[in-house]
């Protein structure tokens, strides 16, 4: 296994400022960084035993709505966590009235932690990390807040079909044939094949395909396979990335069935990708050694997922083998992520924005039917060391150093890497958060993600050097 790290002077410089003043911090606001820090940071495991909350939330975890209101509650941060903490999935709020309350008070209280936040990282000693500029500090607090509270709500995310924003760059694509989809695309009979929504960047190819030396790359959006749709607000900054950093010309990003929407669980995603493929083979006429699978987070689990299939099934449905498949910041265990624990013991939970309770929403809902006897532990969901394999399509790993699930991703590296004949690369972004090729703009991180493109197209421009000898 080829592994890299980025070098210490890679990445931009940290952000120098003098100290500021911390006393016009009054009381609650103190409350407030209380309750964030028993909230997010493992570093503060006693005092989510001991702080009151400042506001007594509606949880649902089986019982009716408790009363909202601005008072203290003795029940503890680690009591209302505690069906995650004995090995039990969190529920989110499924009743309307009390998400509307929630997402009212999540806007109050993320208002107020707006100022604080912008007054508490001013001291590059009190940022996450001492790597990370002003910016950066701030908007991981920002998305990891976001992301705890779309999960305690279940934020939906409806697909359309229709093009929408996204006019001329949209296409919908026909299932295949029937005999395309074998063995784990069929593992649930109510599942089927529908057509697929997707975005091209910047525009769909030429009529007839595209020109021998161009790249396409199939590019599946993260989100925990509950939220994303591929479009431009959602990946348009991973393809427009990967477009002018790697010798890429056309990004096709898939609208592929989302676990949070009803008849969204495990294997429709699965069918959805192999549509995706199929259709810019076949009906896009893109040569197979022209393209590249890509995914980050959870589009890098559906991207591995994909792998595995046209490796053990491909050409028996008349699929040949893409030219590489790019993962970044792979979510490799959902199986993992049904209960707190893994995201609790990692010692990057302070440096990401990513949550248990985001991660857990989407396993809970991803995990297959009861009926089907299938679980989350199955080989083409969950990529822990049991269940690699060999392929022989070279595969790129980029994980962050920051990320909760860098320690994954080194795992599945060294796993998939150990079998004879695979050709495994991974590259460790010094510094960075999860799924910067997703994020990187948003979060302040858009260098990095750059940077972490680049060296992904120099390592394609390798494998094609080497698949012409």
């Amino acid at each position: 296994m080829h592994r890299f790290r980025t070098p210490n002077n890679a990445l931009g410089a940290r952000t120098r400022t003098g100290m500021g003043s911390l006393r016009l911090v009054c009381f609650d606001a103190h409350v407030l960084l209380a309750f964030e820090a028993a909230a997010e940071d493992s570093r503060t495991e006693s005092a989510r035993d001991s702080w009151l909350a400042t506001v007594q939330y509606a949880i649902v975890d089986g019982e009716k709505p408790r009363h909202l209101g601005m008072l203290s509650t003795s029940r503890s941060w680690a009591e209302w966590q505690g069906k995650a903490r004995h090995g039990k999935a969190r529920q989110g709020i499924n009743v309307k009235p009390a998400k509307a309350i929630w997402t009212l008070f999540a806007v109050i209280i993320n208002a107020a932690r707006l100022p604080i936040w912008m007054i508490w990282y001013v001291p590059v000693s009190m940022r996450p990390h001492p790597a990370w500029s002003y910016k950066q500090s701030i908007m991981v607090q920002i998305v990891k807040s976001f992301l705890w509270n779309a999960s305690m709500v279940h934020m939906k995310t409806p697909l359309s079909l229709k093009p929408l924003a996204e006019r001329q760059k949209w296409t919908v694509a026909p299932p295949a044939s029937s005999t395309t989809y074998m063995g784990p695309a069929n593992a649930d009979p109510t599942i089927k094949p529908e057509p697929l929504g997707g975005t091209w960047y910047p525009t769909p190819p030429p009529q007839g395909g595209l020109n021998k030396p161009k790249i396409a790359v199939i590019h599946f959006h993260g989100g925990a396979y509950v939220i994303g749709d591929g479009r431009t607000n959602d990946a348009g900054f991973a393809a427009k990335t990967l477009i002018q950093q790697t010798e890429a010309t056309h990004v096709y990003a898939p609208q592929y069935r989302l676990s949070s929407n009803p008849g969204g669980q495990f294997p429709a995603a699965l069918q959805d990708a192999i549509t995706a493929y199929a259709y810019v083979v076949h009906v896009e006429n893109i040569a197979p050694s022209k393209i590249v699978l890509s995914g980050d987070s959870a589009g890098a689990n559906l991207a591995l997922a994909l792998t595995r299939y046209l490796t053990e099934y491909g050409s028996s449905v008349g699929l040949e083998l893409p030219l590489a498949t790019w993962l970044w910041s792979p979510w490799v265990s959902p199986m993992g992520s049904l209960t707190s624990e893994s995201f609790d013991k990692s010692p990057n939970k302070p440096t990401d924005y990513v949550t248990a309770s985001f991660g857990s929403w989407g396993a809970q809902t991803y995990q297959p039917r009861k009926e089907t006897g299938i679980t989350l532990d199955h080989p083409y969901i969950s990529f822990e060391s049991q269940h690699v394999f060999s392929t022989p399509i070279p595969i790129y790993i980029s994980t962050g150093e920051c990320e909760v699930l860098y320690h994954d991703d080194v795992r599945l590296a060294e796993a998939m890497a150990s079998i004879k004949g695979n050709h495994v690369t991974l590259q460790v972004e010094e510094h960075s958060v999860h799924d910067t090729i997703l994020t990187g703009r948003l979060v302040g991180f858009e260098k990095e993600a750059i940077q972490a493109a680049k060296r992904a197209g120099d390592w394609l421009r390798g494998i094609e050097k080497a698949a012409k000898l």
